[in-house]
């Protein structure tokens, strides 16, 4: 006669089974792909959570008899794809850990945590994962991609383009890593450099939008203006409503000095989404330039009340002092520190201010600091 525990192990492994099929069936695998789109539909999506209902219902059952089952880390893992998938993230997260407390060792839920982390915007958490996975595997093509991804956005320049050259020599064609690391190049004005990356992209996909406007903003920044709005109207004969190709098309413009023509674009994408704050702080810049200042400082303000960035804060302690307001400056100044400590050009910026105002002792602090 079957054991209590035979009997229930084997309606674990009946339901574990099941699951296994409808995991499969649905290309839920044991790592985590992001840029695949993995739609269930509603009625397996039922069925799944059903399973999962009855599943969790026996295991905690076993448990209060003091009886506990052996459950499978892949079987674990899987589950948390699937609740990743839901978008149910808080589920898919306690599968993960549940899956790495039975096996530290296990890559794919340290890595599948990673993506969790990074889904919800904490890439320093991200990180973490990604370095456990390289801890156990330093060439883990996946673990190298999405650390740099992540390094790329909380402005980890350096460390991100080192991931990006790690992936490069496992695959010199990888069309993500190129283009990455030539958006991280440019985002520390290294951009003849990204130009050179930008121009693989294209090369690999001739129509690939972003890699056009990009390499036409980093042809901007080196005063080639003519072939900088050729790349962005190359992406714009694309697609004339691309949000992001917009936006650069009217930085390019102001970076060239043509800052009506500028604010056209900038109007357009802020018709689009009116409280984009990446527009509404360019849209500010536009119109200082144009010595429009107070009508500056309210688009700098619009884009505050959304996003408190330093660089925003930064240009509006420049329009402050464009206006006289050298107290409201400082105030900027300081409020863009105490965000970013070692921001060069608001330390530069406040130092200048400080000299101008008779306090040149002040100022030599600032200055030392930037420098």
């Amino acid at each position: 006669m079957a054991s209590a525990y035979n009997v229930e192990q084997n309606k674990l492994t009946i339901l574990d089974g099941l699951l296994l099929r409808l995991f499969n069936e649905h290309k839920i695998k044991l790592k985590i792909d992001s840029k695949s789109r993995i739609d269930i539909p509603n009625a397996i999506k039922s069925k799944i959570e059903g399973t999962l209902n009855v599943r969790a219902s026996l295991l905690s059952k076993t448990t209060k008899e003091k009886n506990p089952l052996d459950t499978d880390k892949k079987i674990e893992t899987l589950i948390g794809n699937f609740y990743f998938y839901a978008n149910q993230l808080d589920k898919a997260k306690i599968f993960y850990e549940k899956s790495i407390q039975m096996d530290p060792q296990f890559i794919e839920p340290l890595f599948n945590k990673g993506k969790l982390f990074a889904k919800i915007g904490n890439h320093e958490e991200a990180i973490t994962c990604y370095q456990q996975v390289l801890k156990i595997d330093p060439s883990d093509f996946d673990a190298l991609c999405s650390k740099g991804d992540s390094l790329l956005n909380v402005s980890k320049h350096d460390e991100a383009i080192a991931c990006y050259d790690k992936t490069l020599e496992i695959d010199p064609n990888y069309f993500d890593a190129l283009y990455n690391k030539g958006i991280a190049l440019a985002k520390i004005e290294r951009h003849e450099e990204a130009i050179t990356f930008l121009e693989q992209t294209i090369n690999l996909k001739p129509n690939h939008i972003p890699s056009l406007y990009n390499k036409g903003y980093s042809l901007a920044k080196l005063g080639k203006h003519e072939e900088a709005i050729n790349y962005c109207d190359k992406a714009l004969e694309i697609d004339p409503e691309f949000f992001d190709t917009l936006i650069t098309k009217g930085i390019v413009l102001t970076i060239n000095g043509s800052y009506e023509e500028a604010l056209y674009y900038f109007n357009k994408t802020l018709e689009l989404d009116p409280k984009n704050p990446d527009v509404l702080y360019n849209k500010g810049i536009c119109l200082a330039k144009l010595g429009k200042y107070e009508s500056a400082l309210s688009y700098y303000n619009k884009a505050l009340e959304i996003k408190h960035s330093p660089e925003i804060l930064l240009y509006k302690g420049n329009v402050y002092v464009q206006l006289g307001k050298y107290s409201d400056a400082l105030i900027s100044y300081d409020s863009a520190l105490t965000i970013k400590p070692d921001y060069f050009d608001a330390l530069f910026r406040k130092g200048l201010l400080l000299s101008h105002l008779g306090k040149p002792s002040d100022a030599i602090v600032f200055y030392n600091d930037a420098l």
